[in-house]
């Protein structure tokens, strides 16, 4: 390094001692929050300069909570401070880009309401703790339940009802869940409607779109020119 001293403080406890002599360092951090980072540069002549960066460093959880009785405390990262509805954990939740190590979000019963659709397009693996029979996303009677828009999103255990599919185009269909990418696991796809002209009263599945192991019944297309009552798949 050229007669140059580096110490770090990667944790933000004012000491630099979480690496030196090294211009480039690695540090694994326990903890979700933010984090200041300090540099300390000093040479032969000992003459020093340090570089602060307050909340430089955000770590995110690996697993964020999910329950009706959370206390709506970021980061989620505990069942004391979870989030009380999906979207707010799901926002929170960091995309790995890869399903090896992906952001679990855990869920646990009840019926998740909210006026728009819940939209899943991070790379997260979002799970119900005791599966579909206690754990329900409940559409409004009004627009689709789910949408599912991510090679590496994961939604498994739940129960889709009430959504309904609408004429209009391709994006209006798909009552229970609208799936391009993707995988839906364990989930009950039921009790979903597509009015007149509509398609896919329970699911449209696009070709990169996986349904694993999920029940699909009791969804209707009562009128003449819907197609699709359980499943309607589009290129595949």
């Amino acid at each position: 390094t050229n007669g140059l001293h580096f110490a770090w403080d990667l944790d933000g406890d004012g000491q630099y001692d979480d690496g030196t002599d090294q211009s480039t360092v690695t540090f694994n951090y326990a903890t979700p929050g933010y984090y200041t980072v300090g540099l300390m540069v000093s040479n032969v002549a000992n003459s020093n300069a340090v570089l602060v960066r307050p909340n430089y460093i955000k770590v995110e959880p690996s697993i964020l909570y999910v329950a009706p009785d959370g206390s709506q405390t970021p980061p989620f990262d505990t069942w004391a401070k979870a989030a009380r509805d999906i979207p707010s954990a799901l926002n929170q939740a960091y995309d790995t880009g890869s399903t090896n190590n992906r952001a679990t979000v855990m869920v646990a019963d009840g019926i998740y309401t909210q006026s728009t659709t819940f939209a899943f397009t991070k790379g997260v693996h979002v799970k119900s703790v005791n599966g579909p029979a206690t754990t329900v996303m409940y559409g409004t009677g009004t627009n689709r339940v789910a949408f599912v828009n991510h090679s590496n999103a994961l939604l498994e255990g739940f129960t889709l009802t009430n959504g309904v599919a609408f004429v209009g185009g391709i994006l209006n269909y798909g009552g229970g869940v609208y799936l391009t990418n993707g995988t839906l696991r364990n989930c009950w796809i039921v009790g979903n409607l597509a009015t007149n002209g509509a398609y896919g009263a329970g699911a449209v599945v696009f070709s990169n779109g996986v349904l694993d192991s999920c029940q699909i019944r009791a969804n209707r297309t009562p009128a003449a020119g819907s197609y699709g009552g359980g499943v309607y798949f589009f290129y595949g």
